[in-house]
Parts: C-alpha cells; sequence; structure tokens
C-alpha cells in the first residue's frame, strides 16, 4: 500500500492501481538506446481478443452485439495473468459468439480517446459497451475467476438488452449497479457511491454481484477521500465476504483507507484485524477460486496487515508463503509467461529483505526480452531500494528509451528518486522537469491530473530549487 507504515512491501504494492511501484534486475551493459517497441501481445494472441478499438466497435455494430473492453497495461501482473489465465479464447469461447472482444493499450497514444469515455484507475477495468451509443453495460475491476468474468458478460447483455427495450426493473440490483459503473466511468464518485450503495441494499444476500459491487463501491468511496466509510463497508462486508479475488481487493482498499484516518480511530486496528484473518484464510484455502496471481497478492495483503499490526515475524512467513506461490508458478516457463510474475517476486523479496536475490533473475529476463522494459524498470527500483543509486541509473535510463507515454512520464520520475538519493539535486530537478513535460505532452485520455499537481508541488520545494 502507499502507508510509510508498511515500508519496503508499500513501495511496491499498488502496482494495477496505476501507481509505479515495482523493482529488480541486474546489470547487463547498457545497449544503445533503442526505439519504444511494441509491447508484448495480450491475448488477442489466442484469436479472439481485437487490438483496435474503432474496428472491434465497428463490428459491434455490424453484428448487433455487445462490445466487451479490456484497459490493460503492460507493467500491470494482473492484466497479464488475466489475459494467460482466464480471457483465452479456448476458455471463453461458450459466449465468444455473443460478444465482440477488445485488448485496449492504455499506454498507447492512439488509445487515449478510449480513456475519455471510459475512465480507469485501476488496472484491469473491463467494460461492457452497447456499440450502437458506446453507453456503459457493465463494468469490472481487476482480477476475476472465469465463472466471475461469464456472469458480469451475461450482467451486462441483459443490462444492454433491456436498455433497448423497457429496461431493468426498478427495483432489480443490476439496473443501480449499472448506473453506479456509467457514473464511474463518467468519473462521478459520489453518483457512482450513492448507486452502488443502493445496489447492495436492495440486492439479496447471495447476489451473485454482491463481491464485485462492494470492491467498486470502495474504490469509489477511496477515490472520493471517504476514508471512515470505506473501512465501514469492509468491516461490514469481509466477515460475511465470499472466496474470491474480489475480497482480497476490499481487503487492499481497507487497509489504504485505514491509513487515512487517525491512528486513534478504533476502526483502525479493527480492519487490520478483519484484513489479516479474512485474507490470510482466503489465501491458505486451496479450493479458493483463484489464479497464482490472485493467491500470491491475497498473501501481500494479508502480510501488510499483519505488519501494519505489528506482527513482523508472522508477516515474513505469510511473504515466504507467497514466495512459493510464484516458486511454483515460474517453475519450467518460458521468459515470457514466467514475466507475467516478475512484479510479484520482486515485491516480495524486497518485503523479505532480500532485494539483491532478484538482480540475477532480471538480468536474465533482460537478455531474453530485450525490448521489455519491465526487466530495467524493476531492476532500477531494486537497486534504489539496495541504496546503489549509480548502478539504478543505469537500468532507469535503459527502461525509458525502451518506452513512450505515461510509463516514460513515470520513469522519469524514478530517475528523479535515483538523484535525490545519489544527492545530485540538480539531476533530480531536470529529471522531475523531464517528468512533468512528457506527463504535458500525452493526449487528454492519458494525462493524469493529480499525478502532475503532485510534480508541480515537488518541483515547487526548496530542496528542488
Amino acid at each position: 500500500m502507499r502507508r510509510p507504515l508498511f515500508l519496503v512491501a508499500i513501495l511496491l504494492a499498488a502496482a494495477c492501481r496505476g501507481d509505479d511501484r515495482p523493482a529488480p534486475a541486474a546489470p547487463a551493459a547498457p545497449a544503445a538506446p533503442a526505439a519504444p517497441a511494441a509491447p508484448a501481445a495480450p491475448a488477442a494472441a489466442h484469436g479472439l481478443w481485437l487490438t483496435s478499438y474503432p474496428d472491434a466497435l465497428a463490428l459491434a455494430r455490424t453484428r448487433g452485439v455487445p462490445l466487451v473492453v479490456d484497459l490493460w497495461a503492460p507493467w500491470c501482473h494482473t492484466c497479464l495473468s488475466m489475459q494467460r489465465v482466464v480471457l483465452t479464447a479456448e476458455r471463453l469461447a461458450p459466449v465468444a459468439a455473443r460478444f465482440v472482444f477488445v485488448a485496449v493499450d492504455t499506454e498507447r497514444a492512439e488509445n487515449a480517446p478510449v480513456l475519455e469515455r471510459l475512465a480507469v484507475t485501476i488496472w484491469p477495468t473491463f467494460y461492457v459497451v452497447d456499440p450502437a451509443g458506446e453507453l456503459v453495460a457493465g463494468r469490472w475491476l481487476g482480477a476475476a475467476s472465469l465463472e466471475e468474468f461469464t456472469r458480469f458478460l451475461d450482467d451486462g447483455e441483459r443490462a444492454l438488452l433491456a436498455s433497448r427495450t423497457a429496461g431493468l426493473s426498478a427495483d432489480d440490483p443490476l439496473r443501480a449497479l449499472v448506473e453506479g459503473d456509467r457514473a464511474l466511468a463518467a468519473k462521478d464518485l459520489t453518483a457512482a457511491a450513492q448507486r452502488y450503495r443502493t445496489a447492495l441494499a436492495g440486492a439479496p444476500a447471495d447476489w451473485p454481484r454482491r463481491a464485485d459491487a462492494e470492491v467498486a463501491l470502495a474504490t469509489a468511496l477511496a477515490r472520493a477521500g471517504q476514508a471512515g466509510p470505506c473501512v465501514d463497508l469492509a468491516l461490514d462486508a469481509l466477515p460475511r465476504s465470499i472466496d474470491s479475488a474480489s475480497t482480497a481487493d476490499l481487503a487492499s482498499w481497507a487497509l489504504d483507507c485505514a491509513g487515512d484516518l487517525p491512528a486513534n480511530d478504533p476502526r483502525v486496528r479493527r480492519v487490520r484485524e478483519a484484513v489479516r484473518e479474512r485474507v490470510a484464510r482466503l489465501a491458505d484455502t486451496p479450493a479458493a477460486p483463484l489464479s497464482t496471481d490472485d493467491r500470491a497478492d491475497a498473501w501481500r495483503v494479508a502480510a501488510d496487515a499483519t505488519l501494519a499490526l505489528g506482527d513482523a515475524a508472522l508477516a515474513r512467513a505469510q511473504s515466504e508463503r507467497r514466495l512459493a506461490v510464484i516458486d511454483d508458478a515460474q517453475r519450467g516457463l518460458p521468459d515470457d509467461a514466467a514475466a507475467t510474475y516478475d512484479w510479484a517476486r520482486v515485491d516480495t523479496l524486497l518485503a523479505l529483505g532480500r532485494g539483491a536475490d532478484a538482480l540475477p533473475m532480471l538480468a536474465a529476463r533482460a537478455r531474453a526480452l530485450p525490448a521489455d522494459y519491465n526487466p530495467p524498470r524493476l531492476a532500477a527500483r531494486v537497486l534504489l531500494a539496495l541504496a546503489r543509486p549509480d548502478e539504478a541509473r543505469v537500468h532507469a535510463e535503459r527502461a525509458i528509451t525502451l518506452t513512450d507515454g505515461p510509463m516514460r512520464a513515470r520513469l522519469h520520475e524514478l530517475l528523479a528518486d535515483i538523484h535525490t538519493a545519489a544527492g545530485r539535486p540538480a539531476l533530480a530537478r531536470a529529471a522531475l522537469t523531464a517528468a512533468l513535460a512528457a506527463y504535458h505532452a500525452l493526449p487528454a485520455g492519458q494525462r493524469r491530473a493529480e499525478r502532475e499537481a503532485a510534480l508541480a508541488a515537488r518541483l515547487a520545494r526548496p530542496e528542488q530549487k
């Protein structure tokens, strides 16, 4: 999470929320700058997912079926896991004829117009869209099992068909859920939270969409700065939550929100204890419908809560469990598939105080995947955490040559952190200036006002003058 209380584990935890926080890799001599390469192909490689939103939208209109949109990024481990494990043509074959599918790389400039219509602050975010008017019929945040994803598609299709006829009944919780999704897509957090509350209040206890609706509500509350209601939601929902990735996602938001409350608020300890108990039990349940990435993430959330409660020994044991899950997943995989779990491995090794152990693996990955910016990016993070800024600089600069778009701006921010750690304030300021310029140069859909404001504030500090 983003709270200082969580130390190194926090430095990396929120990768798929748009925060660039990962780490590792070992040196190979810096290569000559290369032109940014196209990212690895997503699930489109399986023959089901298109990669051009305009083409997919036109095809959906021609066929008269809903459009399913996967907003993903090459740095997002959950995105890559979903594409490799859940979103394959083979697994989605039973529903493939009812939809058109498109995977939209949010780092690419040509996709920025899509992001102006379909907001993304959590990676991956999935939408079901009516192609006739591009009206949102459903939204899903983060990971899902195949059963959950196909239920999401079914509900999106039902909402779309209803909107073309008599509409959903006023007491159908799906109606309020879709209205909340539309509000969140339009970045109206207050309206979204209100509609999600309505959906949850009107739904039966066993409503299949309850878990992801609670995650959506927690997201809206956290983004709106409503930490207290966010924690209250988790305290109410976690004890009765089902075994799913959504439970870990809700718990993760709860920890973030707890960090925004006063330390003496009794809910802070209560929610951390609830998270530790519930998510550790989820992670330790073999039958739980979790992918490897989901299970590793659940152990991370449990360890974060445990560390926040002051039990470093148990947090370490939970991180060791996470590492074992990742070890099992990566064993025998080719580099492009094994790289799906590199972020989680780096994050875990840093949490265990073993960051240096990640460097040989990342060096090998950089040799095998020379056009991928993730190995040098992670290497720079690890080396910075190990107080080796001169080596970190080599990797950060290498990663910058391999990318453009929002990631390039974030990498300039990383380079500024490296120069600051090395005691080079003039170079740190130059890197921050380059980062801000890179953000300003992005198309409207890719810009992040909060990051630009934070950079401008950092540049205004006396130590940056």
